[in-house]
């Protein structure tokens, strides 16, 4: 169907898809950025005025720590409530977006005289 014909419905609805499974599928690597993060020292007066400071974790023993303390299903603990919000964001972006090119797709193309100014920046520019 042509996009006049169809529902915006439609769109929110593949967003939606599109932003569970893009959730679905980065919810572990965004669960091991913020074990990472969190593993990390924060520098403190004492570390500042001369202590060493201890390395942060590396992604491996983040990963294994992770599967050994809650097993595969503990890659996505807390994915439900992100999972909402890729959801919504990524349904009203997709609608929005075919309402919009909708909308500019109707708006007729300029004149010959409006399309001047355009080419006179393009020829100074390519110059």
């Amino acid at each position: 169907p042509s996009r006049d014909s169809r529902p915006a419905w439609h769109d929110a609805l593949a967003g939606a898809t599109a932003g569970a499974g893009a959730r679905l599928l980065t919810a572990p690597l965004d669960l091991l950025k913020i074990r990472l993060q969190l593993s990390s020292v924060t520098p403190t007066l004492s570390s500042s005025v001369g202590a060493a400071a201890a390395p942060a974790e590396s992604l491996p023993s983040v990963l294994s720590a992770v599967l050994r303390e809650s097993g595969f299903r503990g890659l996505f603990r807390g994915n439900v409530s992100a999972t909402y919000l890729w959801v919504t964001y990524a349904a009203v972006q997709f609608a929005a977006y075919g309402r919009v090119t909708d909308f500019l797709h109707r708006i007729p193309p300029p004149s010959e005289d409006a399309r001047l100014p355009a080419r006179f920046l393009r020829s100074v520019a390519d110059d």
